[in-house]
């Protein structure tokens, strides 16, 4: 099988490359400078993306690399692992020298007179995960990432991508705009658009709604049905009330995307759009579903904090190597706290479950020595080798900045609302930070200047706070922040403290395939 689709690879990449030279008197010079992909998928079974890369050339030489991670997801994940039958060859088809440099880079050395050369390999994908690509005969869903290599001359100029495929699909779902000409061919204005735009290819559910002028479109997978008139309520809810925590939204058009699946779980943020992953029970059980609309309000959130107010290392992405900030308990716990609020003030939730949700951060605390050893600005420094990489030893050793992290966020509320007697919270903070933000990407928030931002936007001085409850790793007194709020939580033992525990616990899960 393998053999077989290696094989066939070699002679569709062949004659894919002959289709390619002759569009270059077509709609690839419409844009002269820009990096144009082919994708090619006529065996889904065999799980293998074709790609051809049409890169303009100006010197002897050039470098094209695949990512080693995808933003959002800090961890690597080596995505040239995945990569197969590389070759390069110039507009006539002759082949050029080649050689890989390092993990992710191949090096390829041209003295010909023409200004561009064609890249083809393929890349297996099966791997449904919101941070990798799959394809099988129901779809093909691609993470830009995962597929598309790029170069550092080109990677700020325009991009297309067209897609040619066999399998029995009528739609090409993505945030990315089809091109005017060619409804199979998509446009980005750069590679980081390019990679920060899931593409989706398949039948999936489509269902849509409007807010405030702002154009809000579903594609669920894995499910022939749904109750779309609860769903789109609800969902225009959840979108109702983020919005109103910035102050308004900095797009016209945004995108769902939801596979349905047993085992499924998990969401990834991106620039216009969100992938995420849930079990179909999620539809039809009640807390499953609770649990479904938290997650897409977690995911909506970042629409504004990370891809619009983001973290000031990331700014400009570097896509070789990783990119370390002491601000994750921020952007991805302060975001796990408002996934609950903001369900609670959707009506989603009632105020019995919501506090069900609040007693899992204190749990969690209480359970986790860890959070003695581990501050929250050294979890988020160390989330590229510890946090998604766990083992028997991490309860102990180390925490999750989402789930301290919102501990933290709830706290931090709390005491900025006591410090302002109700006239001010984070809600005014977040504000501060979009319309700080929104308008330029080019750096982005510090430490000290999201210190400051809340002293500018509530007059509060949280300096102390700061220190105490990001840096530091002492006892935290919770119930003196909840008692704020007129709550106390009482604790019972636990099974941590149960005598005989031997700190196993287990986990059932199904994988798809």
């Amino acid at each position: 099988m393998v053999s077989f689709a290696r094989s066939t690879f070699t002679f569709i990449s062949m004659k894919k490359l002959f289709y390619v030279l002759l569009l270059l008197a077509g709609s690839v010079h419409a844009y002269a400078d820009a990096t144009y992909y082919s994708i090619v998928i006529d065996q889904p079974q065999t799980h293998y993306i074709n790609v051809a890369m049409h890169i303009p050339v100006t010197g002897d030489s050039v470098d094209v690399k695949m990512p080693v991670w995808t933003p959002g997801s800090y961890v690597l994940r080596e995505f040239a692992r995945n990569v197969e039958s590389f070759d390069a060859k110039d507009p006539n088809n002759e082949k050029l020298k080649w050689n890989k440099v390092n993990k992710n880079t191949w090096r390829i050395y041209y003295t010909g007179g023409a200004d561009y050369i064609i890249i083809t390999y393929a890349v297996y994908a099966f791997e449904l995960s919101v941070r990798t690509s799959f394809v099988n005969e129901q779809q093909a869903y691609i993470n830009g990432a995962s597929v598309f290599m790029y170069t550092d001359e080109q990677r700020f100029e325009n991009c297309e991508v067209e897609f040619n495929y066999t399998g029995k699909w009528d739609k090409i779902v993505s945030s990315l705009p089809a091109s005017a000409n060619n409804e199979k061919m998509l446009t980005a204005t750069g590679y980081d658009e390019l990679v920060d735009s899931p593409i989706l290819i398949g039948n999936p559910l489509m269902l849509e709604l409007t807010h405030e002028g702002v154009r809000h479109r579903v594609a669920i997978m894995g499910m022939d049905s749904v109750d779309s008139d609860k769903f789109l309520k609800d969902l225009f809810k959840v979108i109702v009330q983020t919005t109103k925590v910035f102050g308004g939204s900095p797009l016209k058009e945004y995108l769902f995307m939801i596979h349905a699946f047993p085992g499924a779980h998990g969401g990834l943020e991106h620039l216009n759009s969100t992938s995420m992953l849930v079990q179909p029970a999620a539809f039809t059980n009640d807390k499953a579903y609770a649990d479904m609309m938290s997650l897409i309000a977690h995911e909506y959130f970042h629409l504004w904090m990370v891809k619009r107010i983001r973290p000031a290392v990331l700014s400009t992405y570097n896509y070789d190597s990783e990119m370390y900030t002491d601000l994750l308990w921020l952007f991805e716990g302060l975001t796990s706290y408002y996934d609950d609020l903001l369900s609670y003030r959707a009506g989603i939730i009632d105020e019995s479950e919501y506090f069900k949700r609040v007693l899992i951060y204190l749990e969690y605390y209480s359970n986790t020595p860890g959070v003695h050893y581990q501050s929250l600005a050294e979890s988020s420094i160390d989330a590229w080798i510890k946090f998604y990489n766990p083992d028997e030893n991490s309860v102990n050793s180390s925490i999750s900045y989402y789930k301290m992290g919102s501990l933290v966020a709830m706290m931090l509320n709390l005491h900025l609302m006591d410090k302002t007697d109700g006239e001010k919270s984070l809600d005014d903070v977040m504000q501060y930070l979009f319309e700080e933000w929104k308008g330029d990407n080019s750096y982005g928030v510090t430490e000290s200047n999201f210190i400051a931002a809340v002293n500018k936007s509530t007059g509060v001085d949280i300096a102390q706070f700061y220190q105490q409850y990001i840096h530091g790793t002492g006892e935290i007194d919770y119930n003196s922040y909840l008692s704020l709020a007129g709550m106390e939580a009482i604790r019972t033992d636990g099974h941590i403290s149960k005598p005989g525990y031997l700190g196993i616990e287990l986990n059932n899960t199904l994988s798809y395939w």
